[in-house]
């Protein structure tokens, strides 16, 4: 029987071989007593006394030719379902309690990775910020087209500046099948440069000087990948088409790779297009339009760098303002990467409370769960007793409870 693999063609015939051995070896023995003469029950029972026990020699055997451990996992797979079909109740008790406990962990976890985990789909995240003034007394401001103007000439911390702007009221976009709400806004041409996306199909804006529409691009606009397949049904030549948004003509020029949402992680079909330069871009008043800022740090330089310049250059930013409360509430620069401006701080502690509740209650079901078994083991204390009687080593039975 030496030299046995770990897989077997046929463990039955092994077994079947290794009872004949045994029963070989018995009568061998109990031929030698009677030669002794000792009768014929004595000499069986000298024999089985010498070989010792029976069915702890089979197992020793068994798993030297080692598959024994996969026979020894059907074998507690079984006895496992045979347990909790005989108790039932025990069986629902348990699961119902560990399902509770996985269900909430999991749940929010889910909601956790939703919205604080799952990368961004734009290159090199960590290096976007958003860029507003702000004061020393905490109010943040959004900047003027001039401002922003200022940042891009002087500053160096920066690979590029990029701004854009909600297009207010409700717009629809008129496709194949009928209108639809979409999400549209005005972006500088850089803006999809900045993050470091380009679109799946056509192209990007053309790339001003200022960011605004010229006459080139005036009308153009680019579609999300939903927009693109929920209006008008994937159609591949949708690139040079016009389509309608709240009833103006724009031409197709792009379409953005799936899974991209700017901002992000909207819950609509979005459209993109560019910014027009008014008159009010030339002043800084009350009604001088103001715009969100997005900007990708220069290589090698980190936010507070970056934060630094833009505080030094925005002292004489703000001697533009002849409001002199302008000039005192928009005297600093408030930077803070992209990705944390995307979840507010009260919502960000309150999913990590409810994170920390949900593992709390995940514990408090493991330790239940553990005493429920504990428990059943006092209960069958008799039949673990009764199984190491019978050679059943400590492992073996902790296995078995594994298992379970």
């Amino acid at each position: 029987m030496a030299g046995r693999g770990l897989f077997r063609r046929n463990p039955e015939a092994d077994k079947r071989e290794l009872d004949a051995e045994i029963e070989a070896h018995l009568k061998m023995a109990a031929a030698d007593a009677r030669e002794r003469g000792v009768d014929d029950a004595e000499a069986e029972r000298q024999a089985r006394r010498e070989f010792g026990n029976e069915v702890l020699v089979k197992d020793v055997t068994r798993e030297a030719w080692g598959w024994v451990w996969l026979e020894r996992l059907r074998q507690d797979l079984r006895y496992a379902l045979r347990q909790m079909r005989k108790s039932w109740g025990f069986a629902a008790a348990v699961i119902g309690t560990l399902a509770l406990g996985m269900g909430a962990a999991t749940a929010m976890f889910t909601v956790i990775d939703r919205v604080m985990l799952r990368p961004l789909p734009y290159a090199e995240t960590d290096r976007l910020v958003e860029i507003q003034e702000g004061s020393k007394a905490g109010m943040d401001y959004l900047p003027t087209f001039l401002d922003i103007a200022e940042w891009r000439k002087w500053s160096r911390g920066f690979d590029g500046i990029a701004f854009y702007q909600w297009a207010t009221g409700r717009n629809f976009l008129e496709g194949n099948t009928g209108s639809e709400q979409i999400g549209s806004y005005k972006i500088s041409a850089n803006l999809f440069a900045v993050l470091g996306v380009s679109p799946q199909m056509g192209r990007d804006f053309r790339s001003e000087q200022d960011g605004f529409a010229k006459s080139a691009d005036a009308a153009s606009v680019i579609l999300s990948d939903g927009a693109w397949r929920e209006s008008f049904g994937g159609d591949a030549s949708i690139v040079g088409k016009t389509v309608k948004i709240s009833g103006e003509p724009y031409t197709v020029v792009g379409v953005m790779p799936r899974g991209f949402s700017f901002p992000f992680d909207s819950r609509t079909p979005q459209v993109w297009a560019l910014a027009q330069h008014g008159d009010d871009e030339r002043g800084r008043t009350d009604k001088t339009p103001e715009y969100t800022v997005i900007a990708r740090l220069a290589d090698g330089v980190k936010p507070r760098q970056a934060k630094a310049q833009l505080a030094t250059l925005q002292t004489e930013v703000v001697k533009g303002y002849i409001d002199p409360d302008d000039r005192k509430v928009r005297s600093d620069i408030v930077l803070k990467g992209y990705a944390a401006t995307l979840v507010d701080k009260d919502v960000t502690q309150a999913l990590g409370m409810l994170l920390a509740a949900a593992g709390v209650l995940w514990l408090i079901a493991c330790v239940n769960a553990t005493n429920l078994l504990l428990a059943r083991a006092m209960v069958r204390q008799r039949e673990i007793a009764l199984r190491g009687a019978l050679g059943a080593g400590r492992g073996r039975i902790v296995q078995q409870f594994i298992v379970e």
